[in-house]
């Protein structure tokens, strides 16, 4: 049987908190899959979404290539130091 390679890539909006996802597509062979991976990759980091993720498997179920980012998730505040008494 032939290997297969599937993309798929998830977001989540910053502002309502949903998730979209989506199996972008189905490949013959992993450098068409990887073009596709980072092409979808840098299209769905952007402001509006917090965090991203993509992946790449393969017909047997195995995890090829994955990246995951949070380049726009704001960090936490600072906590107030205690008052000393």
């Amino acid at each position: 049987m032939e290997t297969k390679y599937f993309v798929a890539r998830a977001f989540r909006y910053k502002e309502s908190g949903s998730w979209e996802y989506k199996i972008v597509g189905m490949y013959d062979d992993l450098t068409t899959a990887k073009q596709a991976f980072h092409s979808n990759m840098g299209s769905i980091i952007k402001a509006s979404n917090d965090i991203a993720m993509c992946i790449i498997y393969d017909s047997y179920g195995n995890l090829i290539q994955s990246d995951f980012d949070t380049t726009y998730v704001e960090p936490a505040p600072e906590p107030e130091p205690e008052e000393e008494q």
